[in-house]
Formats: C-alpha cells, sequence, structure tokens
C-alpha cells in the first residue's frame, strides 16, 4: 500500500449535544479527514479550515493533532470557532441552533497561496466554501472529490460536476434522482447518492448504476455525519489500495463503516474534554 497525500478543505466545527451536555469534534471536513486518517494510518492528511482563538479552538487543535492530521494550513483567528447544538431524535440527529462565530468562509486568496497540486486527491466539503472556491480547487487538484451534501441545486450541481472524481449528495436530490438522466458530464470515478438506512446508489462516467443496500439494520443511536464517514472510509480504502478497484465491495465496506459510526453519539465519537 502506496503513502498517498490528501487535503481536506471545509468546516470545522464543534458538536454539542445539550441533553447529554457532551461535545465532540465536528464539521464535515473535520469528520472526513478524521475517518481517511483512522483508515489509512500512513497517509499524509492535511486539513484546511477555520477555528476560533478561543479555548474550544484550542480543543480541536489539539485533537486532532493528536490523531495525525496536518494542521499546518488551518486558519487561526480572533473569536469563537463554530458551534453546532443537536439533539437526537427519533431514529435520526436534530439541529437545534448554530453560531458559525468566525468561520465565514475560506477566501480564494488563501486558497491560491497553497499548492494544491502535490495533493493525490483533494476532497470539499461546502459549508465553509463558495462556488469560485470550490472552482478553483476543481482546476487545480490532481484527483477532486466534493460533498454537495444537500446544500446546493441542480443548476449548480450540473456546473460543477464536469472533470471531478468523485461527487457525493445527499438529502431531496438524491431520492428523487431522474435529474441525472439529462447530465452530460458524470465524474471520472462516481456520483454517489447517499440515501441513510436505505443505501447508497452508485454512477459510473457511463451513467450505469448499482444499488447498494444497507445491511446492517443495528438501532441507530445518532446518525450525524454518517455521510462523511462514508465518503472518508470509501475514498481512504480505493486510493490506499490500487489492487482493489471493485466498487460494489468498497461501497458495502464504506456502508458498514457508517453504520457503525451510528451506533454512537457525535460523527467523529471524539469527545472535546
Amino acid at each position: 500500500m502506496r503513502k498517498i497525500k490528501v487535503l481536506v478543505i471545509g468546516d470545522i466545527v464543534i458538536d454539542h449535544y445539550p441533553d447529554s451536555r457532551n461535545s465532540y469534534i465536528g464539521g464535515s471536513a473535520a469528520n472526513v479527514a478524521l475517518a481517511f486518517k483512522r483508515n489509512s494510518l500512513k497517509s499524509d492528511v492535511d486539513l484546511i479550515g477555520i477555528i476560533g482563538d478561543d479555548f474550544a479552538g484550542e480543543q480541536l487543535y489539539t485533537k486532532l493533532r493528536a490523531k495525525g492530521i496536518n494542521l499546518d494550513k488551518i486558519m487561526k483567528l480572533s473569536g469563537k470557532t463554530a458551534r453546532a447544538n443537536w439533539r437526537r431524535k427519533d431514529s435520526g440527529t436534530e439541529l437545534i441552533s448554530i453560531d458559525k462565530g468566525v468561520d465565514q468562509g475560506i477566501p480564494l486568496d488563501y486558497l491560491t497561496g497553497i499548492n494544491i497540486g502535490k495533493y493525490d486527491l483533494v476532497h470539499a466539503t461546502p459549508y465553509s466554501l463558495g462556488l469560485k472556491e470550490i472552482k478553483y480547487l476543481k482546476a487545480n487538484s490532481k484527483s477532486f472529490s466534493f460533498d454537495a451534501s444537500f446544500i446546493f441545486g441542480t443548476d449548480d450541481i450540473v456546473e460543477l460536476m464536469p472533470e471531478t472524481d468523485w461527487f457525493f449528495i445527499s438529502g431531496g436530490l438524491a431520492r428523487e434522482h431522474q435529474w441525472i438522466s439529462k447530465l452530460v458530464f458524470l465524474p471520472a470515478e462516481g456520483l454517489i447518492l447517499l440515501n441513510g438506512e436505505e443505501g447508497v446508489k452508485f454512477f459510473n462516467s457511463n451513467l450505469e448504476m448499482d444499488e447498494i443496500s444497507t445491511k446492517n439494520r443495528d438501532e441507530i443511536y445518532d446518525d450525524l455525519g454518517a455521510g462523511d464517514i462514508f465518503i472518508g472510509k470509501l475514498l481512504s480504502d480505493y486510493y490506499r489500495n490500487s489492487r482493489d478497484k471493485n466498487m460494489k465491495n468498497l461501497l458495502g465496506k464504506a456502508i458498514k463503516a457508517a453504520g457503525k459510526a451510528c451506533q454512537n453519539e457525535g460523527a467523529s465519537n471524539l469527545s472535546l474534554v
């Protein structure tokens, strides 16, 4: 297995649960970086996001660095680190409130000062990036992966999809996916629709679809960030082992990892204490 260089860019937040009074490292970018590093210990994983200079920011920084994630390029600004408050509801998780703090978006001029092309894979999440920043990252990456989540509409997705390698979508556009037949370009490696407990749908560059159902039907304790764990597991397996490119197997393993994460509170299960 070869050593690869990965850059994950996006949001880093504190996930807080008032009911249990527990706080965890959160944010899609942080969750993917942690999942990637846990699954591929010898990979170099760099994380770019914005944290504050408050105590919570120091906690996040210390914990992430202790897990072997490179934070040399992280933005530390004066003020509060982003914080999201959650409650568990039925088999899901409900957002109570969010305070973005100092995270008002990663500026393009910051990204232009980084050698994006030296990374084997760049994965971006939408919460701290605008369209122009995402387009810049895509244009300058060897291999580009993007999690559109449920943030972007069809028009933006159609515009962003050409020349990407991986594209992940959740929410309504993942469930009602008739619009995909109108696409001219698909990602080189795959378009993946995340449908929670139902599993995933995978479209290759020829618009051929595979549907992989969730086999782990254990009771879900907390589904927050399950998609991030899925993405981190899938990408790390794909890039660390050049011999195993059976997508059905890789997708099944990623679904299993996401299901396992749902048995604990907090996507990262990395408590801030």
